[in-house]
């Protein structure tokens, strides 16, 4: 089987840290499995697999959907699930798995390979958020009802990854493509929406599914989420035991020590700015590079890390997490805080009276928007402020309506990392900006996936010109934090800013 990424071992080792202290059992004699109460800082939009988002979101679609693959957070390896086996042929274009033959739907339909296959093509199909995971995708086909053939224009590296996340999940055929399946999921999972006990918007509420072939792997009869947008919200919801966990911010860190709550955390997001119109569609100035340079170079990133995250991450200019192929740790110093060489920059570009540029509203709480539009001012970047629905923000941004705008993305595969933001159809290129010295170095990483070495420097080829380039303007990478009252645990994924569904677990 082939191997996934080794660098994520090291890295849950080392990002994973107890705030305070927090129960490693699993469930005890008398242990409460009845029901497990969790809070989401968003709510969700969807529960068709094609057009599922990922992170925040995960709890809800992990309740119904089971994976082709899970990940052992030990090794970090894919390791079987609903499928026992796969292979790849010698050029990794043709990945053939295997597939239990006793998993069913929530209705008893038989979930089989060409389910599977339909399923691997709606994604790829469905210009969805993740659709990017089934990009290299030409064809997949179910030679018989245990067996699912996968074949690639190219070598994919991240592919067996996404197989443990939202490309694994599989949706029964009778609602593939249908409007219901948005509302109303029908999968494989451990549990099944209960519609009449759910309001969208305000709580969600998974009871079990009877046909789920592993139930012993989740302890909890029922399972609810309530999306809970403001943190003092969520916190209140944990102190007073209406939610059991719930991801919390650094500015609640605090009172969430003080009040009792155990914490973890890890580093798995970047925040920063996307320079997205790098054609000057819309803003002509951001088609210079040395513009782009320029607004790297204006922003002071560790004042941003030390005044909003009280310090929890760590300045950086890249996509990539440390220890991952790719992460280049010279490149993090790139772009000092430096406005005389912001200026600089934007005269030799032509800009010495500067541009105008609209941004659209966001990190309300925080208070970081003023900071940024006075420090882009003062090296003469004029920035007009417009709002937007916060639960269109994502939507809005990925449809290029926006030449720049702020951003925080889930740093993991390093391959996952430049598959959804750099190539011209990727879900956060909305300016579809073809650049044929990406396609080549990424064309490169393909070829290269399989030899470590060489896939290393190839992946560390991308970060040097995307950073060189002034893709982005990162800031910092941010710790993300889950609280729990004490009476459950969990394990994080290496990628995740919360802890899938079947991690959770009583405490002893």
């Amino acid at each position: 089987m082939p191997k996934f990424p080794l660098f994520l071992t090291a890295l849950l080792a080392s990002a994973v840290l107890a705030i305070s202290g927090c129960s490693a059992g699993g469930a005890g004699a008398g242990a409460d499995t009845s029901t497990l109460a969790l809070a989401a800082a968003v709510d969700n939009d969807t529960f068709d697999p094609a057009q599922l988002s990922g992170g925040q979101k995960d709890n809800y679609w992990q309740a119904v959907y089971d994976t082709l693959l899970k990940l052992n957070y030990q090794t970090m390896q894919p390791e079987p699930n609903v499928a026992t086996k796969w292979s790849y042929n010698d050029d990794k274009t043709v990945l053939t798995m295997t597939l239990r033959d006793d998993v069913k739907f929530s209705d008893g339909t038989p979930l089989t390979a060409d389910v599977v296959a339909k399923n691997a093509i709606a994604l790829r199909d469905g210009k969805g958020p993740n659709g990017y995971m089934a990009a290299s995708l030409a064809d997949a086909t179910a030679p018989d009802p245990t067996t699912v053939v996968y074949k690639f224009s190219a070598p994919d590296p991240a592919f067996l990854g996404y197989l443990t996340t939202t490309a694994g999940a599989v949706a029964n055929p009778k609602a593939i493509g249908t409007p219901q399946i948005a509302t109303t999921p029908s999968g494989s999972g451990p549990y099944v929406l209960d519609t009449a006990a759910t309001i969208p918007g305000t709580s969600y509420t998974f009871t079990r599914n009877p046909h789920y072939w592993n139930r012993i792997a989740f302890p909890y009869d029922k399972v609810v989420i309530t999306p809970i947008v403001e943190l003092s919200a969520r916190l209140n919801a944990l102190k007073s035991g209406q939610v059991q966990g719930a991801i919390i911010e650094t500015a609640g860190i605090d009172e969430a020590k003080a009040s009792g709550l155990q914490v973890k955390s890890q580093s798995v997001d970047w925040r920063g700015l996307m320079l997205a119109d790098r054609n000057g569609t819309r803003t002509p100035a951001l088609k210079d590079v040395r513009v782009r340079q320029a607004i790297n170079y204006a922003l002071d990133k560790n004042s941003y890390l030390a005044n909003i995250e009280r310090g929890h991450g760590k300045p950086t200019t890249q996509i990539f997490l440390p220890g991952s192929p790719g992460y280049v740790d010279a490149l993090d110093s790139r772009y000092p805080y430096d406005p005389a060489k912001a200026r600089q920059l934007l005269a030799e570009a032509g800009y010495a009276g500067g541009f105008d540029l609209v941004m659209p509203a966001f990190d309300y709480r925080s208070g970081v928007q003023p900071v940024m539009v006075q420090q882009l001012a003062a090296v003469g970047i004029r920035v007009r402020i417009e709002s937007v629905v916060p639960d269109q923000y994502n939507s809005v941004m990925k449809a290029g309506k926006y030449s720049a705008f702020w951003m925080q993305l889930t740093s993991g595969d390093p391959w996952r990392n430049a598959q959804k933001t750099l190539p011209a159809p990727s879900a956060w290129n909305g300016f579809r900006v073809d650049d044929p010295e990406v396609t080549r170095l990424m064309e490169t990483a393909r070829r290269a996936y399989g030899d470590d070495g060489a896939y290393a420097k190839a992946m560390g080829d991308i970060s040097t010109y995307v950073v060189e380039n002034a893709f982005f303007a990162p800031w910092y990478r941010i710790d993300s934090f889950y609280a729990t009252d004490g009476s459950v645990d969990f394990t994080f994924s290496a990628w995740a800013t919360s802890p899938e569904i079947r991690t959770y677990h009583p405490t002893q």
